[in-house]
């Protein structure tokens, strides 16, 4: 977890891809206390605070779209791969009372995440499997079912073809933002649709029913 007042911009990306993409800083800048306060949340879990490693691409990416000026505190958490999917939901169920400080839990990633499957063609109609568990994960995140996703091995083809093993790492973030919802939240989701034929583009915002 980052705990540095001043986070790197990390260009974590294959060298193939625009200069332009390396040229990028994101200089948001850290929230030390914060990051104190959410080593006590997961005490248990022996989380590190670390001092070097800054704000990559899977951070950086959505908050400049959200927070071009780069005026908001950020701190990084990293996920432990070696756990299955209850375990990433039950952090978010702990980081939960963060929320009651107006910290803004953020997971980013995808739904669908095959790059070996995927087709350079924004009009090309969506793989069958692909737009299956698409709308298998936005029935779970309406009805508030989490769990009919943590064993992923079980459900099958659909599954296994829209997140093989190499892309679980842009899926997993999907459950910490589901272990931070409360039972009066609103829900909006947009868009939620399949692009390049195997990329699930969903987007969900759990936001307070008061505000």
């Amino acid at each position: 977890m980052t705990a540095t007042e001043a986070p790197r911009t990390i260009h974590d990306f294959g060298s193939n891809l625009p200069a332009a993409l390396f040229d990028i800083e994101y200089e948001a800048p850290g929230r030390p206390e914060l990051a104190d306060l959410i080593l006590d949340l997961l005490a248990p879990i022996g989380v590190e605070l670390d001092y070097d490693w800054g704000l990559d691409h899977g951070t950086r990416a959505v908050l400049s779209a959200i927070y071009p000026a780069a005026d908001v505190p950020v701190v990084q958490l990293s996920m432990d791969a070696s756990k299955p999917i209850s375990w990433h939901y039950d952090v978010g169920r702990a980081l939960r009372p963060l929320r009651e400080h107006g910290v803004l839990i953020l997971g980013s990633g995808n739904v669908g995440h095959t790059l070996q499957q995927m087709e350079w063609d924004i009009n090309a109609r969506p793989y069958d499997w692909a737009e299956r568990f698409n709308d298998l994960v936005i029935n779970v995140v309406e009805t508030d079912t989490p769990q009919r996703l943590f064993d992923h091995g079980a459900l099958g083809k659909d599954a296994a073809l829209s997140v093989p093993p190499a892309d679980l790492g842009h899926y997993w973030p999907l459950f910490y933002v589901l272990g931070s919802r409360l039972a009066s939240d609103k829900l909006t989701m947009e868009p939620r649709h399949v692009q390049y034929k195997s990329l699930s583009m969903v987007s969900l915002v759990l936001h307070s029913a008061r505000t």
